[in-house]
């Protein structure tokens, strides 16, 4: 991802390191490195189609992987002419575990939800006085078809008509980026290893109105991610505005995430399996394909008499708000799928389960297809 690499030999200082990397001369690329530019860093010989970082895997030097990897300008998800990320040039553990996210809280927090903020799921029942009704942060629908707000968001993503287009450009694209970019550069200042990185990606978001950059950014290992939780409005415009652009990641299957939470948040979860009522999802949740990235981040010991849950979401079919990330992550191996704003669900089963001597409660949700409706008829809905 970034600026478009260099696929011409340029000068001789883009093809030293290429043969630094290549040859696995240390030294050399640590020499070379603070003098490369994003071009020089992320060159695609003429010859081969590798970058630096592709060839360094390839022939499995850990060390040039390292210092590459640690590089500002460094791409790790450019593509050779195989279409070949950096990553996928190498079978060793040695070189892919390189490629991971640090095992901290930063990452516990992406995949499992560990607070006692505003939980991440809303409901809404049939009637406002409902005195059993779970209401420290349960509000919504006991139907798909009641769920408005899904209705107009996926609405908005699908519009084909041309003054409808003109109008969502002009005014809310517009508006949604300018909150965006101002969310980017709060949160990822100049003095952040990955503040390059974001800025080459959201260029190429702008130039080339490519949302897959957006998303990348969505993954670096940033306080911007932690923003979006707290401020999800305007970014959630821009993915949904265009969904249509990224149709063929749509996800079909089952992704995990795990959560601690209260007695109280679970017996909500309870009411609502009890009642089959709809749960919508109010933030960006990031799931795994990977049931062992929420087994393993919520294996820890469990705080203030909390719950150990894993969250199983089940796709029986491709779900337009369920983005697979394969390809666009910048952690290729956590298998991520982001659950968008208005996702909905209906919880099916709740049962106790064991993994490696830890107890959890298995909460698993089915996606419920949001309905076909019009912009306008969404519209008046909400208004009423």
């Amino acid at each position: 991802m970034g600026q478009k690499p260099s696929t011409v030999h340029q000068n001789n200082l883009a093809n030293e390191l290429y043969l630094a990397c290549c040859n696995g001369d240390i030294n050399r690329v640590r020499e070379l490195l603070p003098h490369s530019s994003y071009t020089e860093v992320n060159y695609l010989h003429p010859i081969t189609g590798f970058s630096p970082l592709h060839v360094a895997c390839s022939y499995g030097h850990d060390e040039i992987v390292r210092i590459l990897l640690a590089n500002i300008y460094c791409d790790r998800n450019i593509r050779n002419r195989n279409g070949n990320t950096p990553y996928d040039e190498s079978n060793l553990t040695s070189i892919r575990s390189l490629f991971a996210r640090p095992l901290s809280l930063h990452r516990q927090n992406r995949f499992m939800d560990d607070s006692t903020r505003t939980s991440p799921f809303q409901l809404i029942t049939a009637s406002e006085s409902s005195s059993d009704r779970p209401d420290h942060w349960v509000t919504g629908y006991f139907s798909s078809a009641e769920a408005v707000d899904s209705q107009l968001m996926l609405t908005l993503s699908q519009t084909s008509s041309p003054i409808m287009k003109f109008f969502l450009n002009a005014r809310t694209e517009r508006e949604s980026r300018q909150i965006v970019r101002g969310l980017i550069e709060v949160n990822i200042p100049i003095n952040h290893r990955d503040y390059q990185n974001a800025q080459n990606l959201y260029k190429q978001f702008i130039d080339k109105n490519s949302i897959e950059s957006l998303l990348t950014i969505y993954t670096l290992q940033t306080p911007f991610y932690n923003a979006l939780q707290m401020n999800a409005d305007a970014y959630a415009v821009l993915v949904y505005l265009h969904l249509q652009e990224i149709r063929t990641r749509a996800f079909h299957g089952i992704t995990y995430r795990g959560m601690n939470i209260s007695h109280a948040d679970f017996e909500a979860y309870k009411w609502a399996y009890a009642r089959a009522a709809v749960l919508q999802t109010r933030i960006f949740q990031s799931t795994s394909k990977s049931p062992e990235v929420a087994y393993a981040l919520g294996d820890h010991p469990v705080v203030n008499d909390r719950i150990s849950i894993i969250m199983c979401f089940d796709f029986a079919e491709p779900c337009p708000s369920a983005i697979d990330l394969c390809g666009i992550s910048y952690f290729k191996d956590e298998d991520e799928v982001l659950l968008l704003p208005f996702t909905l669900f209906r919880v099916i089963s709740i049962s106790e389960i064991n993994f490696f001597h830890h107890t959890y409660q298995k909460i698993t949700m089915k996606n419920l297809p949001v309905p076909s409706s019009t912009l306008w008829a969404s519209s008046r809905k909400k208004r009423i």
